[in-house]
């Protein structure tokens, strides 16, 4: 049964790379649809976790900070995933917040045990600090 389920998935996830990779995600409403899916497919098999995020973030690079907002909300699993508490997420959710940091600036609110790096502008140095870590 279960190879019934992962071949399914893997072949969605690759399309969607495909897809990405061609330049064929016009429009922010099926980028939206293709991160929902990529981030529940993610949810649901954690071997398909890494290559999910990494299609994920090749959408969010051909964004625009005004469009990465409109994104996310049009995209629940996107604003879930960034919202994650720290104790508890997959690294590759680490890994999301921290590339949108980079990529989109500092953000304007995270959770109560989120990702609380988010909210302000850092320099690399700063970051690789051991205070700065061990407060993660």
């Amino acid at each position: 049964k279960g190879g019934e389920i992962r071949e399914p998935l893997l072949g969605r996830v690759f399309a969607y790379g495909a897809l990405v990779q061609a330049g064929r995600l016009e429009t922010i409403k099926l980028k939206a649809k293709v991160v929902s899916s990529l981030l529940e497919i993610s949810s649901r098999k954690e071997y398909l976790s890494e290559i999910s995020y990494s299609v994920v973030m090749e959408i969010l690079k051909s964004l625009s900070k005004s469009d990465f907002n409109i994104l996310c909300k049009m995209s629940p699993k996107l604003k879930e995933a960034l919202a994650a508490q720290v104790s508890t997420c997959q690294i590759e959710m680490f890994q999301l917040a921290l590339w949108t940091w980079k990529q989109f600036g500092k953000q304007k609110e995270v959770p109560e045990g989120g990702f609380r790096f988010c909210l302000k502008d850092y320099s690399a140095a700063e970051i690789f600090q051991e205070d700065f870590l061990k407060a993660l």
